[in-house]
């Protein structure tokens, strides 16, 4: 997450678990983020939208968390 996130820093890791996507917190929590159509997502921890952001070739770069403000998180690398 940006710098200017209510955790500065943070990261996630989200898994596809289906039905829904398991999002865990480095700082240890973990949501469950629902399909709201097409590439929207509803966090319903903290009733944010997720939208991911895709490049030309279809692969996710990037995607914005909408909680009171927009919040651009960027992909970082496979470990």
């Amino acid at each position: 997450m940006p710098e200017n996130y209510y955790v500065p820093n943070a990261t996630l890791t989200i898994r596809d678990r289906g039905d829904y996507l398991e999002s865990s917190w480095s700082i240890g929590l973990t949501t469950v983020i629902y399909p709201a159509g097409g590439v929207d997502f509803v966090d319903r921890t903290n009733w944010a939208m997720v939208h991911f952001n895709r490049d030309a070739q279809g692969e996710v770069t990037d995607f914005t968390y909408k909680l009171l403000q927009d919040f651009t998180a960027r992909k970082l690398p496979a470990q």
